[in-house]
């Protein structure tokens, strides 16, 4: 096991253990700051869905298997969006609380979205909705949205991130989990917005604006557990990241580290 001590924003600290030696941290720049996609949006990669990365297989990390969303790991993620929202899991919130959480859940899993791709709960088992019996369970993707902070471990020009596995029992939900595991990603968007002289405008006078999933309903950060098929998924080119040290504070999500301060 090795030990990092994590810096975020508000220069809270927390520490990580390591599960792999040698793990680095590795931030998803968003869209508009990478050369290779015309400093724009990249809806020709993934049509409609701007700002996600696939990590599927080393040889081309496009090609992936999907994880079964099984009722394990949906308890799992509901789990953390009540922890994130009220600081508590699911079963102990009150009825409007779960029944907010419950469509949170459902929207965020939901078929239409990029994390399970005409395959979510709404037409597939859903164990927190109480709907057993549509002969199979829900299909989820190894996609991660830009702004996040993962970490993983480098071979060759590649990066193997640090991930769930569908097989694997999940861990106990906590706050911390939650607030502070690498494995937990933060939903994102981005659109084209008009705003004149703005400093997020890219080499093509294009501007940006990038926003929250807004399933809570609030405004409040959307988390999703970020999980793999198996250990031939996860992969990413180590130059499609941008790798960043364990001492330093934790890059935002929704502005480019270079004009935080902008």
């Amino acid at each position: 096991m090795s030990t990092v001590l994590l810096r975020y924003s508000d220069d809270s600290q927390q520490e990580f253990v390591s599960a792999v030696p040698a793990m680095i941290r590795v931030w998803i720049p968003h869209d508009w700051l990478r050369s290779e996609l015309g400093y724009d949006m990249r809806e020709t990669d993934l049509p409609g869905c701007p700002e996600v990365y696939r990590f599927g297989h080393a040889n081309n990390h496009r090609n992936f298997e999907r994880s079964i969303f099984t009722e394990a790991w949906q308890w799992f993620a509901i789990d953390v969006l009540a922890m994130w929202r009220y600081r508590k899991l699911y079963k102990d919130l009150s009825r409007d609380e779960r029944d907010h959480i419950l469509r949170t859940f459902n929207g965020l899993y939901g078929d239409h979205l990029f994390l399970t791709n005409k395959a979510g709960v709404i037409t597939r088992n859903n164990y927190p909705d109480g709907e057993v019996n549509r002969g199979d369970d829900p299909r989820i993707d190894p996609f991660v949205t830009g702004g996040n902070t993962l970490a993983g471990t480098i071979v060759v020009n590649a990066v193997k991130l640090y991930a769930f596995r569908e097989k694997d029992t999940p861990p106990p939900v906590t706050y911390e989990l939650v607030a502070y595991d690498p494995r937990i990603c933060w939903a994102t968007n981005i659109k084209r917005v008009t705003v004149d002289n703005s400093p997020l405008a890219n080499a093509s006078g294009l501007s940006y604006k990038v926003h929250r999933f807004s399933q809570y309903q609030d405004g409040t950060e959307v988390p999703y557990p970020f999980i793999i098929h198996d250990d031939s998924n996860g992969w990413n080119p180590l130059s499609d990241l941008w790798q960043y040290g364990w001492s330093e504070k934790k890059r935002p999500l929704y502005n480019p580290p270079e004009l935080e301060e902008a």
